[in-house]
């Protein structure tokens, strides 16, 4: 019989004193109560902690039932300390309603089993790791295959002893396998496989044979020949300083070779400055490994350091290196996909997932309502005992923000009095854990963010999450961001300007009114110190620890949990009218629009309860009414300005709403374009430019455009990101800039219409391309006895790719955005159905796509055709001339002088005022040639016979 002890380094792993006690008395325990009949001293074996991983549940209650469950010589209740002991996350909370008595032992057992143990969890549970493999890309990554065959082969093993036989699910998990591993092993399988067989047995047993031969292989050439790290890149790219600028010369196989991982195993750009080398024994470690005679590595905290001597072909001097630390203005990918996403804006659909849904339903078990006040959980991805505690990172960090508050004394005044009110409102609280490296937990860095601009907090402390000290996890690595649960901006846009009262207002400290639970609040800790009155004392008195009671900003489940809370709290209160405005809440920014003043009135009163009872302000309250702001006056309302002079620009959502005369515009107040003139620029600085205008209306396209195909020209020239600009796109760009001043010029009533109601409107959209751009234009355009009014909606502009495509196929795509838009308006605009949207293009060939038989042309305008019909009714699409199609000018540019007096453009052209509109019939050439480029050959339309006469086919219409 085996003895059960806990060694001492699981002792460490965030258990309490208490836990530890329970278990070396546990250790003894069954030291004592099992005998054996030899007297060889046996291994020590542990149970390991249980999680709610239905996967493991088997393991861990086996080894749980024969040391303690079935241990005669403990107490009922004794096996329930044990067992809670044992339990971490779901597993834990699942029992945590029991308390410790002898009758609650054989429940919590049972419970567990239900809700663990079921067979068809475990069966999902394993199925889910198989499909969920991690792909192996190079066939030299020896012990990445080795991990990947381990994994398949604990799997398929725990599924045989669920009685899950592997020829029930070969077929599904065989193609899955050969996906994930590298090309050259699934050719190599595929060249010996046996028909077509799929038997996952003969699959893995060839994988296990293929990885051990490399490993042998590996072996005996170099015994250092891979990494300990095997998923990170391992390639070095070094810059000779003299001759060869942009030559890489230095072979990666040194590094592979000897299976370092470099401390910038990406970094490719120029070097120009070596700095920080007084800061080397701070980064250096004191392991080194010779490489070749004039070349070593050194450990360092952000990985292995080469330093020594290269010879390089040329005359090319001999270059020492000892420590690289650069600031590289590296192109960050993600910059650019933001950019796209707004043009993606409301033509784009957001799926959600499988694991969006799993993590709804964990914050809802997580959340509670207590005393006016929610309390939830962090979201938790993994057993938190992988994290390390950050310390020696937070301090350093807490240094350097010190020395910024002895330059600064203002800002340190601030800061202090933030944390201070923080303190006595609850938001934060001291801790009795004594700072080191040792203290359990996660200590966060800070630092402080200045606004200026803002009205009210001026200066906001932020908390970094993802920091960690080298080769650790941070708390943000180890937490799900969770999904986007806030309403799509364009949409409240959009709905903000349907009726005639707008108003707006935002929540006081929205993140800090979420509490944490006090299991979590370990992890939120953070270093402060004591006041010498213009910074901290940090060298005369130890080092104060802080913590989170609450929300903290810089945690990135943190938006999430905001969303998720106040979603839960509105189903409380669906019989209010206003709950559904609620739900538009965009982080804590808070927009709508209403008919009448009394309903204006009733929403603020009402909004106002709703939140306060999650212990939430709703403050400064805007209004365009002059008669609403009067009454928010006189009832103590927290509003912004006064009655008689409002503050006029207010920020929205990214626009600027001038109260005074109800209009939205772009803002320019915060960017740097201007600044653009006295720089080189370059490819990088004009993709910068184009982020800097945020127009989710797409009422500047027509000018934003051209700055866009001058950014596509970059692309066709092969430019790299920071060289200087050709003249000739140099000289366009600058006169570009140079009308960005007009652009407070423009501005867009914020009702669609100021004297009649939106609703019963129709919707008129239009659509054209050209070689450069495709797009559409949409108006509101609403009748009524004695005239009609048109009103700009919003404009979606694309480039056209820099694969050439026909003019035909481009206004295809411009009607297929048409289309998508005409689908996203209807879902925005509740009144609106298919019956109220009108459709206009001057390309005759479209108009006949859309209207005919889609299986008569090729594959890429079938499909789109068949989209469009799917979306909209065909009989709805028009002709209209080239020269009133409104959406020509986003398709080639307009300087924003002509842009600011384009009445087409604004209001559309002149017919669609027109009390009696018609469609324009006296254009009805069509391309011959074009049209039947893409006919496809030998197609029979239904309803036809076909009969062949003297080997010829006629197809004969019935």
């Amino acid at each position: 019989m085996t003895l059960l002890e806990r060694t001492s380094s699981n002792n460490s792993d965030g258990c309490t004193s208490s836990e530890q006690v329970s278990r070396e008395t546990e250790t003894n325990i069954i030291r004592n109560s099992f005998k054996t009949e030899n007297s060889v001293k046996l291994p020590r074996i542990h149970i390991n902690t249980f999680n709610g991983e239905s996967s493991e549940w088997l393991d861990f209650y086996n080894s749980f039932e024969i040391a303690i469950h079935k241990n005669d010589t403990l107490s009922k209740i004794e096996k329930f300390t044990y067992l809670k002991s044992y339990l971490r996350g779901a597993a834990s909370t699942a029992i945590s309603g029991f308390a410790l008595t002898n009758e609650n032992y054989d429940s919590a057992i049972q419970l567990l089993q239900d809700r663990f143990g079921r067979k068809e969890l475990a069966i999902n549970a394993h199925m889910t790791k198989l499909l969920q493999l991690e792909t192996v890309k190079s066939v030299n990554n020896v012990p990445a295959l080795r991990k990947l065959y381990d994994n398949i082969e604990i799997q398929v093993r725990s599924l045989q002893s669920l009685g899950i036989r592997t020829e029930t699910y070969s077929n599904l998990l065989f193609p899955v396998i050969l996906q994930k591993v590298p090309l050259e092993i699934n050719i190599l399988y595929n060249r010996q496989r046996k028909c077509d067989a799929t038997d996952i047995n003969d699959l893995i047993c060839f994988l296990k044979q293929e990885i051990q031969s490399r490993e042998t292989a590996f072996s005996i050439s170099n015994s250092n020949s891979f990494a300990s790290e095997p998923n990170r890149r391992q390639t070095l790219k070094m810059h000779s300083p003299q001759n060869y600028p942009n030559k890489s010369n230095f072979n990666s196989k040194i590094v592979l070779k000897k299976g370092l991982i470099l401390a910038d195993d990406g970094f490719s750009t120029e070097i120009d400055l070596l700095i920080g080398s007084e800061f080397i024994c701070e980064i250096l470690g004191d392991r080194n490994l010779k490489i070749s005679k004039r070349l070593m590595a050194t450990n360092s905290i952000f990985g292995e350091i080469l330093q020594g001597r290269i010879n390089n072909e040329g005359n090319v001097k001999e270059v020492q290196v000892n420590c690289l630390s650069t600031i590289d203005q590296k192109m960050d990918y993600d910059q650019i996909n933001k950019f796209w996403e707004l043009e993606n804006m409301g033509i784009n659909k957001q799926e959600s997932s499988n694991s969006d849904l799993q993590i709804l339903e964990k914050i809802e078990e997580n959340t509670t309502y207590t005393n006016g006040r929610y309390e939830t959980k962090l979201l938790w991805k993994d057993d938190k005992i992988q994290l390390s505690n950050n310390y020696e990172v937070a301090k350093r960090q807490l240094f350097n923000l010190n020395d910024k508050f002895k330059r600064d004394k203002g800002l340190y005044l601030n800061y202090k009095e933030i944390i201070q009110q923080q303190l006595k409102d609850g938001i934060v609280e001291f801790t009795d854990c004594e700072p080191n490296k040792t203290c359990p937990g996660y200590f966060m860095p800070h630092h402080a963010v200045i606004r200026e601009e803002k009205e009210t907090t001026k200066v906001r402390i932020c908390f970094d999450a993802s920091s960690k000290f080298r080769d650790q996890l941070s708390l943000n690595d180890l937490l799900y961001c969770g999904p986007n649960l806030n309403p799509e901006l364009l949409r409240i846009i959009l709905k903000f300007r349907i009726e005639k009262i707008a108003m707006c207002a935002d929540i006081q400290r929205a993140f800090l009114e979420i509490g944490i639970k006090e299991e979590d609040r370990i992890y939120l800790q953070f270093l402060w110190g004591h006041d010498n009155g213009t910074c901290l004392d940090l060298e005369g008195q130890p080092v104060r620890v802080l913590r989170m009671t609450r929300v903290p900003f810089g945690v990135n489940c943190s938006p999430f949990l905001l969303a998720a809370t106040i979603r839960t709290h509105l189903e409380k209160y669906e019989h209010f009218e206003v709950t559904e405005k609620l739900r538009d809440l965009y982080v804590d920014d808070f927009l709508c629009s209403v008919d009448i003043l009394p309903k204006a009135k009733q929403f603020v009163k009402d909004a106002t309860y709703i939140l306060s009872d999650a212990g939430m302000n709703l403050r400064k309250w805007i209004t365009s009414s002059a008669e609403l702001r009067k009454w928010l006056k006189n009832e103590n309302i927290d509003c912004r300005g006064n009655t008689s002079v409002p503050i006029a620009d207010q920020k929205i959502l990214g626009l600027v709403w001038n109260v005074n005369n109800d209009s939205l515009a772009i803002d320019t107040s915060h960017t740097q374009i201007l600044q653009v003139k006295v720089i080189n620029p370059s490819k990088r600085s004009m993709l910068s430019t184009c982020g800097m205008l945020f127009d989710p209306l797409g009422m500047l396209s027509p000018f934003t455009v051209r700055l866009k195909l001058l950014l596509q020209n970059t692309w066709e020239r092969d430019l790299k990101w920071d060289d200087p600009l050709p003249m000739d796109i140099q000289d366009t760009f600058q006169s570009w800039i140079d009308e960005v001043d007009t652009i407070p010029q423009i501005s867009l009533p914020r009702t669609y219409f100021s004297n009649v109601e939106t609703k019963m409107a129709e919707i008129h959209i239009f659509s054209d391309a050209s070689q450069k751009a495709y797009g559409c234009v949409a108006y509101f355009r609403k009748g009524t006895n004695d005239d009609i009014f048109t009103s700009f909606i919003i404009a979606k502009c694309r480039l056209a790719p820099l694969k050439k495509l026909s003019l035909a196929r481009l206004e295809l795509m411009g009607a297929l955005v048409s289309a998508r838009l005409a689908e996203y308006l209807s879902n925005s605009f509740p009144w609106i159905t298919s019956d109220n949207i009108f459709f206009w293009s001057d390309s005759q060939i479209i108009l006949h796509w859309i209207q005919g038989d889609p299986l008569r042309l090729k594959e890429f305008v079938r499909n789109r055709v068949r989209e469009i019909q799917e979306k909209s009714d065909p009989n709805h699409w028009n002709y209209c001339r080239g020269k009133t199609n409104p959406a020509d000018k986003l398709t080639r540019g307009l300087s924003i002088y002509a842009l600011v007096k384009d009445e087409v453009w604004w209001r559309g052209p002149d017919w669609l005022s027109s009390s009696n509109l018609q469609c324009d019939t006296s254009h009805n050439e069509i391309n011959s040639v074009e049209l039947t480029d893409e006919l496809r050959k030998n197609y029979v339309p239904e309803n036809n016979s076909v009969l062949t006469v003297n080997e010829k086919t006629i197809v004969m219409t019935s």
